[in-house]
């Protein structure tokens, strides 16, 4: 992969800034789903607080995606970084004063994490296209999602050693340290993300009403044949990959002896998949989004499936490789497709209606994830989910201008500021005539 993509100053800050935070939230988030399953001693509770990670998503998307077109995007990140310190270190107290915490407060700050997340997301994905030139967008998103995968990689190995041994040795800092870790994390994200420039978005009727801006972001995205085709199969994905983690838990547990070090390394097998499969992608010109997310989805539901017959431990952790390998090559290009062609007044209403919409099925398919393995068994769940995964991205192929489309031929042209102006213009339910 070129490094040329980090001699952006912005694009930099911006990257090392998530680098960290994504390391604490990977030593946090496996204690956490950990935490939840020891104190409540029931594997449907994992499928429940995250069912309550999601419902953020549909109460707050709608008005997150208005504010990142509205406000500065830059302070906008810093402002849930600094939330999200205050929220740990407030939990801190509490798993310092009772190491296993009442389950109301578990699913509490679950709820509110996820919440002040909903408004980094979008303000975060709509700032990268103004930070780097067009022509390196992808290699750009594949930095980002290599980073977003290596760094939870080193996460996971922390906690599954250390964090592992401490859980051995001291179980009542077990939880503590990894929750202090993660609010010190995202101290300094916030401050590499104060280095940026202002991120004020591009567009010239800022003062209109929210509700208005929401309509508009609405508009948009069903005036756009490849962005309607993208939310629905993203909806019905979701409802398949949403009891995933639930299914490891449980497969942990039943056929490889309930250790946290031996989930830890099932994550870090899927995760490096996901970093190698990350680099290949950067370096290679994916012309046609649409394609590839469908045949990679396909591919990696064919592994799921597989994981249902492998109750040795050395296949289980290559499948969740495999499976890994194959996702960047679905994910990142249909990624980057969608901010080359969405205007920049409009990319934090997009990316938080397509956030809301997708994961509205998530808290469906979590709250339905224990019944799921407690009616048909662990080997039926994770066909199910690997059949859908393979499924449902057919249907993908059968819509022609989705199987067609292709990464637009002004990208490798376009300055951050060229391509916004080009952009514009476009009217809000036309066809274009590069997709």
């Amino acid at each position: 992969m070129k490094s040329s993509v980090l001699q952006h100053r912005g694009f930099r800050d911006l990257w090392l800034g998530q680098a960290i935070s994504q390391f604490g939230d990977a030593m946090y988030a496996m204690t956490f789903l950990f935490m939840v399953g020891k104190i409540t001693g029931d594997p449907a509770m994992v499928g429940y607080v995250g069912a309550i990670q999601a419902v953020p998503y549909l109460l707050f998307s709608p008005y997150a995606g208005v504010l990142a077109d509205r406000v500065d995007r830059r302070r906008l990140m810093q402002f849930s970084d600094l939330a999200s310190t205050a929220l740990m270190f407030g939990f801190a107290i509490v798993v310092w004063l009772d190491s296993t915490p009442p389950v109301w407060t578990i699913f509490l700050v679950a709820f509110l994490l996820a919440t002040v997340n909903v408004f980094f997301a979008p303000a975060k994905s709509a700032s990268i296209p103004r930070l780097v030139p067009g022509d390196q967008l992808i290699e750009a998103n594949a930095l980002s999602s290599a980073t977003q995968n290596f760094m939870p990689m080193i996460g996971l190995a922390a906690s599954g050693t250390i964090l592992g041994a401490l859980y051995v040795y001291f179980p009542d800092a077990f939880f503590l340290v990894a929750i202090l870790v993660n609010g010190a994390t995202f101290v300094v994200s916030s401050w590499f993300i104060s280095r940026l420039p202002a991120l004020i978005p591009e567009r010239e009727d800022g003062h209109s009403h929210a509700l208005t801006d929401l309509k508009e972001g609405i508009r948009f995205v069903r005036g756009d044949h490849l962005l309607k085709v993208s939310l629905a199969l993203s909806l019905m994905l979701n409802l398949m990959i949403a009891p995933f983690m639930v299914a490891y838990i449980e497969a942990n547990r039943l056929w490889f002896g309930g250790q946290y070090g031996t989930l830890a390394s099932f994550e870090f097998g899927f995760m490096a998949g996901l970093v190698i499969g990350s680099i290949v992608v950067g370096r290679l010109r994916i012309q046609r989004p649409g394609l590839a997310y469908s045949v990679g989805l396909a591919i990696a539901g064919l592994f799921v499936a597989a994981m249902a017959f492998s109750r040795q431990y050395w296949l289980f952790l290559g499948f969740n490789v495999l499976c890994g390998l194959v996702l960047p090559f679905a994910t990142i290009p249909l990624t980057t497709y969608i901010q080359m062609i969405v205007p920049d007044a409009f990319r934090g209403r997009v990316n938080a209606t397509l956030t809301m919409l997708s994961m509205g099925v998530t808290p469906i398919g979590l709250g339905l994830a224990g019944m799921v393995l407690k009616e048909w068994g662990l080997v039926n769940t994770f066909l199910v989910m690997g059949l859908g995964l393979f499924i449902i991205p057919a249907l993908g192929l059968l819509d022609r201008p989705f199987r067609d489309s292709r990464m637009p031929s002004t990208a490798e042209k376009l300055e951050p500021q060229e391509e916004l102006a080009a952009a514009v213009p476009m009217t809000l339910a036309g066809s274009r005539e590069d997709t």
